[in-house]
């Protein structure tokens, strides 16, 4: 009897704060007894009529208009929280002029050649990739957990760096890190509203393109001689020379992934 509402609370849990896999379970003696689907489907639609992604409220939007305004050296650092806000996320980096980083394995949230771009916060970022990011003085994370791997080790920002984090999941900014501001707000929102707030404000006068150049060396292939087997970084070379730009890759876990996590240039979402 109680079937509808525990599949309404698992699709509410699904698809709203950091959307993930849920799994129901129930006992074995009672997956051979009948329910009402249509009572569940019921369920469902009310829980997905209630869906609406979280508004930034206006002080919180000045708050980080305000600390970009100050800031001589912003940077992002955005997650899968901002998929779909693609447009919104490069409007606001060149607005603001902030240096854009992407959180551990998702390099494809804002495109690797764009100017702006400093690297992929994941395992074995060059050292060189993090000098900016050493060097903030406001870092603003969007959609993105500051995990263990994202801050090298939870190093990285370093203290003294304003953190300003906002996620669309209320249990996740100043979860991992202390956070000078943390707020509720879906990415697209919260860009679109940063975007319309640069009007009027002071904007760092500052140039990327020392450090995004400094990414695109880090991140071109170099073949090294091999006593024997075949070198990573050639495989890698060969795919960015022969595979189109929108090409999806998956890889799995190990060391190797290391490479495609430094060399692939994700210019696609």
């Amino acid at each position: 009897s109680r079937a509808p509402d525990l599949v309404a609370q698992a699709v509410r849990r699904a698809t709203t704060g950091r959307p993930g896999p849920v799994m129901l379970a129930l006992p074995a003696d009672m997956l051979g007894a009948g329910v009402d689907a249509d009572a569940v489907a019921a369920a469902v639609r009310v829980v997905q009529g209630r869906r609406a992604p979280s508004v930034p409220e206006a002080p919180a939007v000045a708050a980080v208009a305000d600390a970009l305004s100050a800031a001589r050296q912003p940077v992002l650092i955005v997650g899968a929280g901002c998929r779909g806000a693609r447009a919104e996320l490069i409007e606001c980096a060149e607005r603001w002029n902030a240096g854009v980083y992407t959180a551990f394995r998702r390099q494809d949230i804002f495109p690797n050649d764009h100017p702006h771009y400093l690297g992929h916060l994941g395992l074995g970022t060059p050292p060189a990739c993090l000098d900016a990011l050493r060097a903030a003085d406001l870092a603003l994370v969007v959609g993105a957990r500051l995990d263990e791997i994202t801050t090298q080790g939870f190093t990285l920002p370093l203290p003294g760096t304003r953190i300003i984090h906002a996620d669309t999941d209320p249990a996740v900014p100043g979860a991992a890190m202390p956070a000078d501001l943390a707020l509720t707000a879906d990415a697209r929102l919260l860009l679109r509203h940063l975007c319309d707030a640069v009007a009027g404000r002071e904007v760092a006068r500052r140039s990327w393109e020392a450090a995004h150049g400094v990414y695109l060396t880090a991140a071109t292939p170099r073949r090294r001689p091999a006593a024997d087997g075949l070198d990573p970084a050639a495989v890698i070379e060969s795919m960015l020379r022969t595979l189109p730009a929108d090409t999806i890759i998956t890889n799995d876990a190990g060391n190797f992934s290391a490479f495609l996590h430094l060399y692939w240039r994700y210019d696609e979402p």
